[in-house]
């Protein structure tokens, strides 16, 4: 007997030629300021928004897209990334991005061409994803920020590698080391922030002790790179309080340190000696950036009004402050458009505002009628109540106003549910990209003549193929007369254990139609467990949820309604095993997985949870146990 624990799938991970639903789709109207994404991590150069969202670290595959601010326009898959995303920065010139993100092998950062979505730069080992990011103004070179380790001594310490794009990348040089001198212990002093001056020039300030200080007599270490020559290293300074940005003016060659009391501006070059600032801008600024021309200033302050100020670069002249935000969730990210200027939030859509006329751009419900019916985040919703409301909301309220009626057509098959099919006309064809390499997959309540399975690697192409397997039936024939006169039946549920493991492969399911159409019930995919070996005596059957009712005069009213398989399979396991699979199936008591009494026996094939099994130590070597599935319906 086997088992496939199912690997979670996603509309994300699954596309296919479902056919359409044929109903209008729910949206805002006005801009669409992404609301329906969670943790959105965005770039922007001219009006064009790079974003990238939250999906889960081991949840495979995810994208960046592009959204052209002034019309609303979302583009298709940008380029594609394993995990989820800490920072997108985009380069000025608007052909590259830095993406530092985290996946299930730890924080890494890739640089992509936003023509080809092809990866230009890569790095997994040692990335601090949460690190500064910088572009130089001619976009052929940027800066990041990653953590060693000393061979020596074993301490932690960062290092900013400076990456060149001239033909093919490569780290031309290590910008700034911040190992930790004089100190008896182990600990991170990590940059904190980086910025360009000039196309070659790169000013680094990293958080370290003052040599031969308290513990809690901290100070910045400054770096500036000159033109075409080394890395000039200054002395550490006090600095009264934590820095939260680094910005050049290169309009008046200044530099520019956001500290919880203001900002400070320096002229530039500075002498080793660091002297006071030439100019404070008081506040208690959390986050500032720079306009893409340079002309102007943003400063968030923290717990002060009016929250979003802006600063003219040519003199530091306050100019009119941007509409204050809502107070559902705060800025966690400013981005200026060229035209426009985008506030990002966890969770929430995110707040854009008009530069020519500083007014935030709205947007707003669509009013529906009830009866009426929309789809909104592959699910299909009906109106209960005439409502202004988004429809997952509206399902919530005290009374509802809207109604989930059911999933989309074209992720029916991965909504748990056996009954409720998705339909193609023609060949249905479905690609998936599992976040892990599975070898199993189980297909239930098909309507199709034969399947395909191809396993496709990126690089490789086409790795593997099981060839077309027929779904015929004969076994309802038993005879001459059945085999001239009755039509042959087609497998609906059939199952594969023995696919190869490709890591990154997509895999594609093709249904042969029967008559123009295929469906398909519940797709499942995931690892293939062997648990013993099924014995004689196992019993199937169907649970039937249909409702049957005689009335006073015996007649029977037949309501139709769905059925789920069910069985009692008795296994032989090896001793040896016995603990090991009673991890696993403990491991499954609230997970629904497919049970596998015999492949060549359709109906032992079950998609659903057990309902009991109970092991019976039979002997030194062998043991036995029973287990009892019930399946969805």
């Amino acid at each position: 007997m086997k088992l496939i624990k199912p690997q979670a799938l996603d509309a994300q991970k699954i596309s296919s030629n479902a056919s359409a639903d044929g109903i209008a789709a729910w949206e805002p109207q006005g801009l669409d300021r992404l609301g329906s994404l969670t943790g959105i991590v965005a770039g922007i150069v001219d009006d064009f928004l790079y974003f990238t969202s939250y999906i889960g670290v081991s949840s495979g595959k995810n994208t960046i897209r592009r959204q052209d601010l002034s019309t609303g326009t979302i583009s298709g898959t940008i380029a594609s990334f394993d995990g989820d995303p800490v920072q997108l920065v985009v380069s000025p010139d608007g052909t590259k991005a830095a993406l530092t993100r985290v996946n299930a092998l730890g924080p890494g950062i890739e640089v992509f061409n936003l023509s080809t979505g092809a990866v230009l730069f890569k790095r997994e080992a040692n990335v601090e994803s949460a690190g500064p990011i910088a572009w130089a103004p001619d976009s052929l070179s940027m800066v990041y920020t990653q953590r060693n380790v000393g061979a020596d001594d074993g301490k932690p310490y960062h290092v900013a590698p400076l990456v060149d794009f001239l033909g093919t990348a490569y780290v031309r040089a290590l910008l700034m080391e911040d190992s930790p001198d004089g100190r008896s212990t182990p600990r991170l002093y990590p940059i904190k922030a980086i910025d360009y001056l000039y196309a070659t020039a790169v000013w680094l300030v990293g958080d370290i002790p003052r040599v031969g200080a308290a513990d809690d007599n901290w100070g910045w270490q400054w770096q500036w790179t000159q033109p075409a020559g080394e890395p000039v290293v200054g002395d550490t300074f006090l600095g009264f309080g934590d820095l939260n940005f680094l910005l050049t003016n290169a309009s008046r060659n200044e530099l520019l340190m956001g500290f919880a009391d203001g900002v400070r501006v320096y002229t530039l070059p500075i002498p080793d000696s660091f002297p006071p600032p030439v100019q404070t801008i008081p506040g208690n600024f959390v986050q500032g950036t720079r306009s893409q021309d340079g002309s102007e200033f943003y400063f968030q302050a923290g717990s002060t009004l009016p929250q979003h100020r802006r600063f003219a670069a040519a003199d530091y002249t306050e100019l009119d402050a941007f509409p204050a935000t809502t107070a559902e969730q705060p800025v966690k990210q400013m981005l200026y458009g060229t035209d426009y200027a985008v506030f990002l939030r966890n969770n929430y859509p995110y707040q854009i505002v008009d530069r020519a006329t500083n007014a935030a751009i709205s947007q707003f419900n669509p009013d529906v009628k009830t009866g009426e019916r929309y789809t909104f985040r592959d699910a299909i919703w009906e109106v209960l109540a005439d409502n202004a409301e988004q429809p997952d909301i509206g399902a919530a309220a005290n009374p509802a106003t809207w109604l989930e009626v059911r999933k989309t057509n074209a992720v029916r098959m991965i909504d748990g549910k056996v009954g409720s099919v998705s339909t193609a006309a023609g060949p249905f064809v479905i690609d998936i990209l599992p976040a892990t390499a599975i070898d199993g997959l189980a297909l239930f309540n098909v309507q199709a003549s034969a399947i395909t399975v191809d396993i496709i690697d990126p690089i490789q192409g086409l790795a593997y193929t099981t060839g077309r397997k027929s779904l015929a039936d004969n076994s309802a024939i038993g005879n001459w007369h059945d085999y001239f006169y009755e039509p042959t039946g087609l497998q609906t549920d059939t199952v594969l254990t023995n696919l190869p493991r490709y890591q990154g492969a997509t895999v594609r399911v093709t249904l042969q139609d029967v008559a123009g159409q295929a469906q398909l019930g519940e797709l499942v995919v995931g690892s293939v467990f062997d648990i013993g070996d099924t014995v004689f005596g196992i019993r199937t059957g169907v649970l039937d949820f249909s409702r049957k009712e005689r009335d006073e005069f015996g007649n029977f009213r037949v309501i139709e309604r769905g059925f789920s398989k069910r069985a009692d399979f008795p296994v032989s396991i090896s001793a040896r095993r016995v603990a090991g699979t009673q991890s696993l199936l403990a491991g499954l008591r609230a997970t629904p997985a497919v049970y596998i009494g015999a492949e060549n026996l359709p109906e032992t094939l079950i998609y659903g949870f057990y309902r009991s099994f109970e092991l019976v130590a039979t002997g030194p070597r062998f043991s036995e146990f029973s287990l009892e599935v019930e399946g969805l319906t």
